[in-house]
């Protein structure tokens, strides 16, 4: 249980990480000031990924880690081939600030929605 919770706890840090630099990159005029937020996103999506693998994998019943990764890995994947277009239409029609900003707004509704979450599995754990 303590190993879950400094994972859930990674995985909130890792999270606002993620949203503070996606909200900087407009924010930050100069290319080199840009840099700043690319410290943040790139540290956050490398503490999710794997917090995320973890705490899913020991939420789990154990004949179930197949397909339930392997949902979680697809899920990715299907991030990556509609994000850039949801992404390219968001750019081209509400401007190329924007994109961030949604962004870091809808990772900021993860971060609610992941705390009320964890927070259910933590009382879980404590009963």
């Amino acid at each position: 249980m303590l190993n879950r919770l400094k994972e859930t706890k990674l995985l909130k840090i890792a999270v606002l990480a993620m949203a503070l630099g996606l909200f900087l990159i407009p924010v930050l005029a100069s290319p080199n000031l840009v840099f700043i937020s690319l410290f943040f996103l790139p540290l956050g999506n490398g503490l999710a990924n794997p917090t995320i693998q973890s705490l899913v994998s020991e939420s789990i019943k154990a004949g179930d880690y197949g397909e339930t990764l392997g949902i979680l890995q697809s899920s990715g994947s299907l991030g990556r081939i509609f994000g850039p277009i949801i992404g390219g239409f968001l750019f081209e029609y509400l401007g190329k600030d924007s994109l961030f900003y949604i962004a870091s707004v809808v990772l900021a509704a993860m971060f609610i929605f992941a705390s009320n979450k964890l927070a259910k599995i933590k009382a879980l754990d404590n009963i």
